[in-house]
This record gives structure tokens, sequence and C-alpha cells, in this order.
């Protein structure tokens, strides 16, 4: 196992077996063998507090962190979480701007007296001019680009509160985890337990299959909690 530093977690107690995972997700994607996982469990439980972890750590070995959360508010959002976490069209970037150009373009209208946004609903999430061939379009976009951020250095990217994310975010997850192996990349997804959503259950058993770590998240001990 690799250690890890007292400064990742001098605040966490009870977390030595989960910090340990974390540290090694972060030391492989340095050695270039990325690599994605999940802290799963109830709200309050600790999974932020070792995504800030993780974050401290892959800053001290020189890692891009790249973080974003989920918002129960902007779940119909397309690609939302993702888009945030890589910034896009937050900067004069060319590779991001190109990116925001397919989304703007996207965007499909809002139903009449609908208040704007993007048609959404359901499970499904909101629309997409042109459906899925355009969704499949806007998901590779987002895969290079974060693809080529790793040639500057390492990446972290973490992605909080995944069971408010878009479905198109989560959906994507599963394309990332059958090609990050060869990346300086670790991604780190925190979701709580409840509410169960399916599709973030597909999104957890289709990263499982491709080699991503779950992580469950007991409450601590009597020990720990003192």
């Amino acid at each position: 196992m690799v250690p890890v530093p007292a400064e990742s977690d001098r605040e966490l107690f009870g977390r030595e077996q989960e910090l340990a995972v974390v540290a090694e997700l972060v030391a492989d994607a340095c050695a270039g063998d990325g690599g994605l996982g999940w802290l799963r469990g109830e709200g309050g439980i600790g999974k932020t507090a070792l995504t800030r972890a993780a974050a401290a750590l892959a800053r001290e070995r020189g890692m891009t962190v790249l973080a974003a959360g989920a918002d129960e508010l902007e779940r119909h959002r397309p690609f939302g979480v993702l888009v945030d976490a890589l910034e896009v069209g937050a900067s004069e970037d060319p590779r991001r701007a190109a990116v925001a150009r397919l989304l703007g373009d996207g965007a499909e209208p809002a139903l009449s007296g609908s208040g704007g946004g993007l048609r959404g609903g359901g499970e499904g999430g909101a629309s997409l001019r042109g459906g899925g061939e355009l969704a499949f379009g806007i998901g590779e976009a987002l895969l290079v680009l974060l693809e080529e951020l790793c040639t500057s250095a390492p990446v972290l990217l973490v992605l909080d509160d995944l069971q408010w994310a878009d479905v198109q975010s989560l959906e994507l997850l599963g394309r990332l985890a059958g090609r990050i192996s060869p990346l300086p990349l670790a991604v780190l997804c925190g979701a709580r337990v409840a509410p169960r959503r399916e599709a973030v259950e597909r999104a957890v058993a289709l990263t499982a299959e491709r080699g991503a770590r779950l992580l469950a998240l007991a409450p601590l001990d009597a020990a720990a909690a003192r």
C-alpha cells in the first residue's frame, strides 16, 4: 500500500483503509496507470472529507485537480457536473470553447411556459437537439478534452454528490472507465446511497465491471468516533 502523508489524513479518523486506496489511485495515476473509484455511503458519513484528502495528496504530488459537485436543482442539465469540473465555458481555452459550442448547439429550447432552460423530465434527463448521436459526440469531445488535459500533468478528477448527477454524465463515466487505464488520470466519484437512482446504480455497476474500485463507507466505530 502507498503511505498517506500526515498532511492529508490528520483530520480523519477510522478511515485508514479508504485513505490507503485513495492514495494508491493517486500514485498509480502519477505513474501513468489511470483508475476510477467510488465512495458510497450515507449523507454526512465522510465522503467529502475523503475527496478533500485526495485533492490535498494530489496537489502534493504535482497533479492538476479538477472538481465539481452535482446539484439536485440541475440534475437535468446534460453533462452538467462534468462541464463544471472541466471548466467548459469558464476559460478562453479554445479546447473548452469548442465543447461549449457543441453544448450550445445541442441545447433544446424549453417548452413554452416552463421558465427557460433545457427540456427535462424524469430519470431520462434533459433532451439534446439531435438526440443520442449528438449526446455521443458531446461526450466524446469531453473525453478528448480530459485526455488532452492529462498531457500537461497527471489529473485528479473529483465528482461529488453524484446521487444528483445528470444521466449523460453518469453514462459517460462508463465510457471513461473503459479507456482510463493508459492515462495519468485518477477519478474519484462520491455518491450517497440514498436516494437510490437507477442511473447511478447502473453507472456504479458498469464502471466496476471495467475495473473501478468501490469503497462503501460504514459508520465509524466507537474508538474512531471518540
